[in-house]
Parts: C-alpha cells; structure tokens; sequence
C-alpha cells in the first residue's frame, strides 16, 4: 500500500522539497528560492532498517499505541473510537520519540477511506506540526527533542476501515 506513495514529488516547508523514491528511499532537495543563490543541495536518504526507537505510549485509550521507527502498523479506525471535536473524525493516537533537527517521514496509507495523518508535538497544549490528507505522508524537521503524536484519522466523519502507519526519522541535513 505504502508503494503507491512512491514517486510523487511534494514540497515542504523551510525551503525543500522531496521526492519519495520508493517505500526504502527519499530524496530531499532545496527548493527554488534556494537555487537561486546556486547552492542547491540535495540528499538521498536510504530509510533505515526496523530499529526500536524507545518510544513508549502516550495515547492509552485513545486506540494506536508506541511506533516503532521504520516499522510499518496496521491499525483500523472503528465507530468506538475517539472522535476529533472539529470535524467529527474518528481517530487512533500513536507516540514516538525524536530528536530536534531530525526529519520525520510520516506516511499512512487505507484503501476504504481518504486517509489523513496529523502530526504533534506532545505537551500540556499539543502543537501541531503538520498534516496531510490523501497521500497522506507528512515530511518534516523536528523542531524539538521529545514526544510527538501522530493522529490517524479519515477526511470524513464516520468513514472507518483498516490503515497502515510507518514513521522513518531520518538525520537533518
């Protein structure tokens, strides 16, 4: 599933934009603004092997659980769920931790449903770190060592089904 991903390009904040070569590969390249100074860089990362990222859960009860980093999760959103207050989405709540200045390459994928994956930092007040709807693969920095939630949920109220969630971290440039 995550294989339909592949190879469409998107841009991200901070001045890059990437490229998902494969489920194993990313590439990440300055953006325009950047090139015109003619020090464009860009990188390969190769996605790296299931590792444990000590992550423990922060989400008890609100379905999802711990991520392992570079490992993929089935999970299923379910009308017994927590329901997002906004917009009436159900949703399942997972943890992992990161380190400030790493790249975090959130990607979440279903076939029943348009998928959509938000990203937090954890805190008393969780701050929001970025989302993304359909492709569903949100590709940031991360701004601080700690904590982050990734919410799984769907564009629509009451659309349930099955998902897969993969979380990578790569180093910062």
């Amino acid at each position: 599933m995550l294989a339909s991903l592949a190879n469409a390009p998107r841009t991200l904040a901070r001045g890059f934009a990437f490229v998902l070569v494969s489920t194993a590969a990313l590439a990440l390249a300055a953006s325009a603004e950047t090139a015109k100074t003619k020090q464009a860089k860009a990188k390969v990362y190769e996605m790296p092997p299931a590792a444990t990222a000590g992550a423990k859960s922060v989400a008890k009860g609100i379905g999802g659980g711990a991520l392992v980093i570079a490992q993929t999760v089935d999970g299923a959103l379910e009308q017994t769920d927590e329901v997002f207050t906004n917009d009436g989405t159900f949703f399942d709540l997972w943890s992992f931790e990161g380190k400030a200045g790493d790249i975090a390459v959130v990607r979440m994928a279903a076939t029943d449903y348009v998928p959509c994956a938000a990203l937090f930092l954890s805190g008393p007040l969780p701050t929001s770190i970025g989302s993304a709807c359909e492709d569903a693969t949100i590709l940031v920095p991360l701004p601080k060592t700690g904590t982050y939630l990734v919410a799984a949920n769907a564009a629509n109220p009451g659309d349930v089904g099955a998902y897969k969630l993969r979380v990578d971290v790569l180093p910062g440039l």
